[in-house]
């Protein structure tokens, strides 16, 4: 239901500024009239801005897929759009969706199309979903073209989850290890340390290192907060411009087995979007277009631009993807013998899901990669640490014996 931000009077010729939801200006005046409010300004939030109201949740792509997945089994059991646009917002418990899916409703019953008034959203609904949409309302295959979009999104969901949780073994493993470093810098290793300071031994260079680090996090731990946030702040700032966009993609083209998973995330996506739109309709032009926009890489996104002009100027797809040397061969091959036996769109749907399961593989690779790495490290910081502590005692010895 669309959010209205409103300006009103009171009895008492007081101002009020609040915000409502309600389902049209209408209604939301009549809600005011039976508070005694009487509206002066009347405004419809913009909900793909960002700023509707503090503290309320995004909607994600999990959230999207979800929607289309409703929105395609609704049409498919004959459902009309707006009776199931009207179902699903009643079903919706996430309240900037909810308040989404009330807009493109309304926007549908004022006499836009389905297409225009997911427009409006731009922020959630990308240009991918408007085109097949647009393209599905001209076929009249809408329903089919929705089912399509729902797979889609749901196995995009899917691999994203992967990579996510794939992430979180070696990211708490590098945390606990790092904890455990401050930890014994900071707190075990002055007090055992201190039983030698007083017995005038001359401590070794490693141990007087490491309380020197250790006296500098105890009482310049701020300092250190700010450089590390500075540090990711700079780098987060950087990839966020266009150089360093492809420079951090390209980072992730050289480092084994990052490059794997790179590879086939992006073969994996840019095959399922292409034979997504080809299935709607979509020229092969309009789709490479979206599937730069998708893809994830600015690397790949340009070389996926560059192929577009080549297959424009009268090329097979087959032939510029065969020069991308992060694409594998075979997604070469496959697009050849689609467009040969003009069923480009199935055959690149079967690639897809090939890649996608390479995806999960590469993963697991990683992973497996990553854990002896860690261990290894923090076992030799640790022993480092350990041992420094050790050195004073058998100096202490040695000066005994």
């Amino acid at each position: 239901m669309p959010i209205y931000k409103y300006e009103a009077v009171n009895y008492d010729g007081e101002t009020v500024t609040a915000r409502l939801d309600a389902g049209t200006q209408q209604e939301l005046i009549d809600k005011l009239r039976a508070k005694n409010l009487y509206p002066v300004k009347v405004e419809e939030v913009d909900l793909s801005s960002g700023g509707l109201v503090l503290f309320q949740s995004k909607v994600t792509p999990g959230d999207v897929a979800i929607f289309l997945r409703q929105l395609a089994t609704l049409l498919q059991t004959g459902v009309p759009i707006i009776e199931s646009l009207d179902i699903i917002r009643s079903q919706v418990h996430r309240a900037r969706l909810k308040a989404v899916v009330g807009d493109i409703y309304e926007n549908i019953h004022r006499g836009l199309s389905f297409s225009d008034a997911l427009k409006k959203h731009p922020k959630i609904f990308g240009r991918l979903i408007v085109n097949m949409v647009e393209s599905g309302e001209m076929s009249g295959t809408l329903d089919s073209v929705t089912e399509r979009l729902a797979t889609h999104f749901e196995k995009d969901e899917k691999i994203r989850k992967k990579v996510k949780s794939s992430l979180i073994y070696p990211m708490v493993l590098a945390s606990v290890t790092v904890a455990v470093v401050i930890f014994m810098l900071v707190f075990v290793m002055p007090t055992f340390i201190g039983m030698f300071e007083s017995s005038d031994t001359p401590l070794p260079a490693p141990t007087r290192l490491l309380l020197n680090i250790s006296d500098l996090l105890k009482n310049f731990w701020y300092i250190f907060i700010m450089v590390i946030a500075g540090f990711f702040l700079g780098i987060k700032t950087y990839a966020g411009t266009e150089e360093g966009r492809i420079r951090m993609d390209q980072l992730k083209f050289k480092i084994p087995v990052v490059k794997n998973v790179t590879s086939n995330l992006i073969t994996a996506r840019f095959a399922r979007t292409i034979s997504t739109m080809l299935y709607s309709g979509v020229p092969l032009l309009d789709a490479m277009d979206n599937v730069a926009k998708v893809v994830g890489n600015a690397v790949a996104a340009r070389d996926i631009q560059a192929a577009r002009t080549e297959v424009r100027m009268g090329n097979s797809l087959a032939v510029p993807i065969s020069q991308i040397d992060y694409m594998p061969k075979m997604l070469a091959s496959m697009i050849k013998i689609g467009e040969e036996s003009g069923a480009l769109d199935a055959i690149l749907d079967k690639t897809a899901s090939f890649y996608e399961d390479e995806v999960e593989t590469s993963l697991q690779q990683l992973v497996a990669l990553f854990e002896p790495i860690l261990i290894l490290f923090m076992g030799l910081i640790l022993g480092f640490i350990i041992i420094s502590m050790m050195m004073p005692m058998f100096d202490m010895v040695n000066t005994i014996s």
